[in-house]
């Protein structure tokens, strides 16, 4: 983690219930980040009476106008070593170095029924990314 040190990043919380948790700004990159914890190792969008689940449609529609993506960063609770993964949804039309690693991150998984879900295990770690974006 230390290696993010080397080229930070701006780090906004943005406020509201309804909105993306933070944003990252660097001169190369900006990331609109939803944060996601639990102690299950999958996490369904439709948990909470759905509401993750509007959510993530919203985010998806307001990130696409502008070419870029929202990066969903998921934090195993009890885990030793790195507990966070990242994820990108799927079909989102990027632009510029966004495609660059939207092409890296593993995609959102949907059910039979479209409703979006993500594997821990099937993350992209948080140490290799920073190793990634500071290569």
């Amino acid at each position: 983690y230390l290696k993010i040190t080397e080229r930070p990043f701006l780090v906004l919380r943005a406020a509201g219930s309804f909105g993306i948790d933070i944003i990252a700004i660097r001169d190369d990159f900006s990331f609109p980040i939803e944060v996601k914890s639990s102690i299950y190792e999958v996490f369904r969008f439709t948990m909470s009476n759905g509401r993750a689940q509007e959510q993530i449609i919203s985010h998806m529609e307001i990130t696409s106008r502008a070419g870029i993506f929202p990066v969903y960063a998921y934090r195993l609770k009890r885990v030793k070593g790195d507990p966070w993964r990242l994820f990108a949804p799927p079909g989102m039309q990027v632009r510029g170095n966004m495609a660059l690693i939207y092409r890296l991150l593993p995609k959102l998984e949907t059910t039979g029924s479209g409703n979006y879900i993500m594997h821990w295990n099937m993350g992209f770690p948080l140490h290799k990314f920073i190793g990634y974006l500071n290569r």
